[in-house]
């Protein structure tokens, strides 16, 4: 613990997050394995009473790690952290932009667009009653993130026609 402590001591506040979120991806910790210390500070509207389980600032920084470079991933992305962290395996837009929302993320431009747009890249998938799921491709995408080249290449993202 004495080396990982010198290790971060003289980073800045942002380098030292940066290296703990790369660690705890390394070691395929989510913020609930880490405890109660990391998932206790709200950021911005974390604490709603919106029925949600509480969104702190792990989930701004999980998504900072992540990197997604546009809607239709950060929307991925989201997507991925309510089935993983949540254990919420079907849901609506509205659950994608509230959680967006609670962590303090800023927000979409058009919400369904980005949706439509990562179901057509075969990152999301819509079932009965027009739940959506994070589909295979969806899962491998945000898991090799943030190198979005191998993102690129074990996902297969390729927009497809219907």
């Amino acid at each position: 613990m004495a080396v990982a402590h010198q290790a971060l001591a003289n980073l800045t506040s942002a380098e030292q997050q940066r290296a703990i979120l790369w660690l705890m991806d390394r070691l395929k910790l989510s913020p609930s394995d880490v405890g109660a210390a990391a998932t206790t500070a709200p950021v911005g509207r974390a604490a709603r009473g919106n029925g949600h389980a509480p969104v702190t600032s792990a989930t701004a920084a999980w998504v900072a790690q992540k990197g997604p470079r546009t809607d239709a991933e950060r929307i991925t992305c989201l997507a991925y952290y309510l089935v993983h962290e949540h254990k919420k395996t079907a849901f609506r837009t509205r659950d994608l932009t509230q959680l967006n929302s609670a962590a303090g993320l800023s927000p979409f431009t058009n919400a369904t667009v980005a949706v439509v747009s990562a179901v057509k890249k075969g990152l999301l998938s819509r079932g009965r009653g027009g739940d959506l799921s994070l589909a295979r491709n969806g899962d491998r995408f945000v898991e090799a993130l943030p190198d979005r080249a191998r993102a690129l290449q074990v996902a297969d993202v390729t927009s497809r026609k219907r």
